[in-house]
């Protein structure tokens, strides 16, 4: 009896070790960091980065994993992604981030993590509202999915902002911007507009300020501001 108990104890023993190994390099949505919102915005800046890392069912980072956004649940219009995305070939809490493709026949963006299953997201895009949604944080559309490498880790809010705030548009961020910022922020559009919301926090206030700074300080042209193309 004693050696069926060890035989039964080994075989099963061995068969954790097999399931573990077949879940090395597979991302996990239960271990993996994925953020709680998507920010859409019409810069490339620091301050719109949306971190996030992939780990398998052990806890290990999922080197070069490919993330994709699939936005098409969203109401076009109300979400769009850019056709061409800005080049993420810069270095935020980090994570390396990599050149996003836009697909527009299924609205979705691609990009890789970095050797590290790291990634910080700046995507481009934008809304035909008027400011944006709102008043409520609620108001925010729950409809991007994410994936890595084909395993669903989440469908979460999208917040669509903007740095280049003032009316009309000129693909500049600059003093007229920040006067506008101002407004949003002080309720001239209702309590809550996710235009002015640069860090998904569901609120306007000091620290989205600090980002629109944060922007500002780029000295972007205005190739890097806003986008050609929304995808139809």
């Amino acid at each position: 009896m004693t050696g069926l108990v060890r035989r039964a104890t080994i075989l099963c023993a061995g068969g954790l070790i097999v399931a573990g190994a077949a879940m090395a390099g597979i991302p996990s949505a239960t271990t993996s960091t994925i953020p709680t919102c998507i920010t859409l915005s019409d810069a490339q800046s620091n301050a719109a980065c949306n971190f996030m890392v992939i780990r398998d069912a052990n806890n290990n980072p999922v080197a070069g994993s490919s993330i994709t956004l699939d936005f098409s649940a969203c109401t076009v219009g109300d979400v769009s992604i850019c056709n061409v995305q800005n080049n993420q070939a810069a270095t935020i809490g980090g994570a390396s981030t990599q050149p996003a493709a836009a697909t527009c026949g299924s609205h979705t963006v691609t990009v890789g993590c970095d050797a590290l299953g790291q990634i910080c997201l700046m995507l481009n895009g934008g809304s035909n509202l008027a400011n944006g949604h709102g008043p409520a944080s609620g108001n925010r559309p729950t409809c991007c999915t994410i994936y890595a490498d084909s395993k669903i880790m989440g469908t979460v809010p999208v917040t669509v902002c903007r740095f280049d705030l003032a009316s009309p548009q000129n693909n500049t961020i600059n003093s007229g911007d920040l006067s506008a910022w101002l407004n949003y922020a002080g309720g001239a559009f209702g309590a809550y507009r996710d235009y002015a919301d640069y860090n998904c926090s569901g609120t306007v206030n000091s620290g989205d300020l600090s980002q629109w700074l944060t922007c500002a300080g780029l000295g972007l042209n205005t190739s890097q501001v806003g986008c050609t193309t929304f995808c139809p």
